[in-house]
């Protein structure tokens, strides 16, 4: 069996904590001939059953009349023949032109089978030993070069996996996905302007492949080139939006931007009110609520009737549980620009958790009239108008809640109270059905996102710990 003869399998490898579909395991084809007949001769001898069958279409219309009817017979027999002789030719030609490689011993190919059976159970120090006694006897075929780098770098041995990549690709040039490891390991060996070339000749040839353009954008962030690594990493979240791999490393990229952005504006004018506004979102985007608290009220010492500052640090302090300190900042907001909706309706709700309903009614409004699409303030008045025996009411704007926020559960529940008083008892049962389910997924989607996170920190911690370690050898 000559070894030129291949089958290509998927083959997963473990990549931060996850199976990622990246490249493939080279095996034999115990059956080439009919693989070769199926794939190429088939669908040439349909394609010219095809024509054939359009061109007597158009005869028997009469669309066609370069032919009398009568020679109709004659005609279709020496187009069956020509286009059969056509395609028997191009598969032959095919066939004569695939190069053939050497068969290997015996000895070899039953190596090669215990390696692929290691290297699919896991068993890798089997699959490396095995794959290097096939390579001592025929020392030149790709596929156990390349199998024997995927074996290294399940082990995470980049210096082993990066020659034997390099082999296959030169022995083999169609191996593609050997540029995508090449690319790995010379990125894990901090070769990174080798990783770049050899990740942007990958991405030509595989566009479509969220991986290459992940570990291009990862490469182009270790050399700096901050603007290059977004756009790799931005052509990657489009492949694979919710890939947590593509949206760890986006996150930092962006937040490099931020900070070079901040840095310029700093150089240009260091007590600019924009410079402290723009540290005060970035703080506020990364949860450190406090420093943002801080940063806001410098751009107000500079600019005091700056529009929107006030309510921003109100909604820090509402996210930090602030209350007063937040009622406090949005009546500021309000006495700058009255009609700031976010500062309206969020002192409507701080003023229904503290059970002031009549209180919370004109905030409320208000809001909605800037903003009816708002389902936060249109659920906390329904709430409001509910507590104050104004069922009626209450309840288009509840509805108008549920349907805005379908996910939200317990607009559901105050719908079927507001209908038990109306005495429109079986939409209140429909209602209280609808606020179970929409709990229990609730509960199944909090259970969700806790696994990603915790999925999400590991990933970070084994990326940062193979980057300490191979900075250290």
């Amino acid at each position: 069996m000559g070894y030129g003869n291949l089958l290509v399998r998927v083959y997963f490898v473990q990549e931060e904590g996850k199976n990622v579909k990246l490249t493939r395991i080279i095996s034999f084809s115990d059956a080439p001939p009919l693989f070769y007949y199926l794939t190429t001769c088939l669908p040439i001898w349909k394609t010219a059953m095809r024509l054939r069958n359009r061109l007597r279409n158009r005869l028997a219309s009469g669309v066609c009349r370069v032919f009398h009817s009568s020679n109709y017979v004659l005609v279709m027999a020496v187009m069956k023949s020509i286009l059969f002789a056509l395609a028997v030719l191009f598969c032959g030609a095919s066939a004569f032109c695939a190069p053939q490689a050497p068969d290997l011993p015996p000895a070899a190919v039953e190596a090669f089978t215990t390696a692929e059976q290691a290297q699919k159970a896991g068993n890798l120090d089997k699959a490396i030993e095995s794959y290097r006694r096939v390579l001592k006897i025929a020392p030149r075929f790709a596929g156990a070069h390349f199998n024997l780098g995927l074996s290294y770098d399940g082990e995470g041995k980049p210096a082993e996996a990066l020659p034997e990549f390099v082999s296959a690709l030169k022995l083999d040039p169609t191996l593609d996905a050997a540029n995508l490891f090449i690319g790995v390991e010379n990125y894990r060996l901090l070769h990174y302007e080798d990783a770049r070339r050899a990740l942007e000749f990958a991405v030509r040839l595989r566009p479509g492949d969220k991986e290459v353009w992940l570990w291009l954008g990862k490469t182009e962030f270790a050399l700096g080139q901050v603007e290059e690594a977004t756009k790799a990493l931005e052509a990657a979240h489009q492949l694979a939006p919710k890939d947590m791999n593509v949206l760890y490393n986006l996150g930092h990229v962006y937040s490099q931007l931020s900070k070079q952005m901040y840095d310029q504006m700093y150089v240009l004018d260091p007590n600019s009110y924009l410079v402290h506004m723009v540290l005060g979102e970035a703080l506020a985007a990364q949860k450190d609520r406090e420093a943002a608290v801080l940063e806001y009220q410098q751009v107000l010492k500079l600019r005091p009737q700056m529009p929107g500052i006030h309510e921003a640090i109100g909604s820090l302090y509402m996210e930090m549980l602030k209350k007063e300190e937040a009622k406090r900042e949005f009546a500021e907001e309000l006495k700058i620009n009255p009609a700031n909706s976010e500062a309206l309706y969020k002192t409507g709700i701080l003023l229904v958790r503290d059970h002031q309903y009549a209180d919370a009614l004109p905030f409320l409004e208000r809001s909605l009239a800037e903003k009816p699409d708002v389902s936060a303030a249109q659920h906390n008045l329904g709430q409001a108008l509910f507590h104050l025996n104004r069922f009626a009411e209450a309840l288009p704007h509840l509805e108008m809640a549920a349907k805005q926020d379908t996910t939200e559960p317990s607009v559901h529940y105050l719908l079927a109270r507001a209908l038990q008083q109306l005495n429109r008892q079986a939409e209140a049962s429909s209602e209280l059905a609808l606020f179970e389910k929409l709990g229990q997924k609730e509960k199944e989607h909090m259970a969700d996102l806790v696994a990603r996170q915790a999925k999400k920190q590991t990933a970070a911690a084994s990326e940062a710990k193979q980057d300490s370690d191979l900075s250290h050898e």
